[in-house]
């Protein structure tokens, strides 16, 4: 499920190195203007994830992308933290943007999926903040990523909650294709999606979806959402899919 954490970089901003991050040049602070060194809001990230989880800056999984990678005038990245437990294995996606230019604010997107693109769309399936370049920017940023990761955390967590009591419930093919049939009735999958869904219920991608559950099936329709939506667009889409299978799993487990 948690996958869909990207940085797509196709309006003119490249790929950048840490070096590169680090040494991006940074204007002077003004009565009007104050910046955020990108390397600061990485390492913001780095040091939280560090005092939280234990995961050191070189496992963090980041990329990062910089428009003009001389100038540096705008900053883009997402990082994903891997974190794992006996019955799953999840991660918490962080997506970063800042600039030089002026031109856009610095903001911070979190939760089980992110997404950041260079034409200034970003997403985070828990949380996005945005904070301009006024005022005391560098201290309310640091506070925006203590907060949005500590929230994100906890809403995590209650999905990995809901996750493994996903696993534990199971699911024969026919009651499979009859959930499928409610969720495109419900307007949860479209047309296409269902087709999708439907393929991936019968043949699994991933070996670890064989299993005959709720999470398997589950997994079929998150499979279906990022194959047929843009990268930018399957957040609301992934929301919908699990309030409708967490209410499917509740009326399967009373029954």
């Amino acid at each position: 499920m948690f996958e869909n954490t990207q940085l797509l970089l196709h309006c003119g901003a490249e790929s950048a190195t840490w070096d590169q991050v680090c040494n991006a040049p940074m204007p002077e602070r003004t009565s009007t203007y104050s910046p955020v060194p990108y390397k600061d809001m990485v390492t913001m990230v780095a040091e939280r994830a560090r005092t939280e989880f234990g995961i050191d800056f070189e496992d963090q999984g980041w990329s990062f992308g910089l428009q003009d990678t001389s100038a540096g005038s705008r900053f883009f990245s997402v990082c994903r933290l891997v974190l794992s437990d006996e019955e799953l294995e999840w991660g918490l996606a962080i997506a970063l943007r800042g600039s030089t230019d002026r031109g856009v604010s610095n903001a911070l997107a979190t939760g089980a999926n992110a997404f950041c693109c260079d034409n200034m769309a970003m997403h985070g399936s828990s949380l996005t903040l945005s904070r301009r370049h006024t005022g005391d920017a560098y201290e309310d940023f640091r506070r925006m990523i203590y907060m949005g990761m500590a929230d994100s955390l906890e809403n995590f967590e209650k999905i990995d909650t809901d996750l493994k009591k996903l696993k534990t419930v199971g699911c024969d093919d026919q009651r499979g294709y009859e959930i499928l049939g409610r969720a495109m009735g419900n307007n949860i999958l479209a047309t296409q999606e269902v087709s999708v869904a439907m393929k991936e219920w019968k043949n699994p991608s991933h070996e670890e979806f064989e299993e005959r559950n709720f999470y398997s099936l589950y997994n079929s329709c998150t499979e279906a959402a990022k194959k047929t939506r843009a990268p930018g667009a399957v957040f609301q889409k992934y929301s919908g899919i699990h309030s409708f299978f967490c209410e499917d799993v509740e009326d399967a487990i009373v029954a």
